[in-house]
């Protein structure tokens, strides 16, 4: 009878180590899109939950998004990326919850006020361009005409 009670005792205490042993250190949740999970052993698409030991990577696509829940009260949401599940909780004492869905130093030093507007382009009248380039060749036609007629009365060479 003794010995029965000591297998008995002895099978609880084993079951009681193996269920507090961090072979499932985190629960992966799938909140939206494609996330996939991987044990070691390749990726494999979750719809619902799954759960996953230290060192097991999370493969979250584009546009999705999954929550990393570990059992020390700490869940930390990603968004795509490449994400490990770590052998400790990440959280700081009374936080519960990490949040790596937007972008890095997003949010951090948002501008003050609208952005700033780009300055009109200058003002161009080409019309007055035309005239004035129009103008300036009948004066230099002008001189040369000038020039031409006053020249003749001497003579070329001595």
């Amino acid at each position: 009878m003794i010995a029965k009670t000591c297998k008995l005792l002895l099978t609880g205490l084993l079951s009681t180590a193996m269920a507090a042993s961090p072979l499932s250190a985190a629960t992966v949740l799938n909140e939206g899109g494609a996330v996939l999970v991987s044990a070691g052993e390749g990726f494999e698409p979750i719809n619902g939950s799954k759960e996953l030991a230290p060192g097991g990577r999370v493969m979250v696509k584009s546009g999705g998004l999954a929550t990393i829940a570990y059992s020390a009260n700490c869940s930390v949401r990603v968004g795509s990326g490449l994400w490990m599940v770590q052998e400790k909780a990440p959280c700081r004492e009374g936080t519960a919850l990490l949040d790596f869905t937007g972008r890095m130093n997003d949010g951090l030093n948002p501008p003050k006020g609208p952005p700033p507007e780009e300055p009109p382009a200058p003002f161009v009248r080409h019309d007055l361009l035309i005239a004035g380039a129009v103008g300036a060749g009948l004066i230099v036609a002008c001189v040369v005409w000038w020039c031409r007629g006053h020249h003749h009365h001497h003579p070329a060479s001595p």
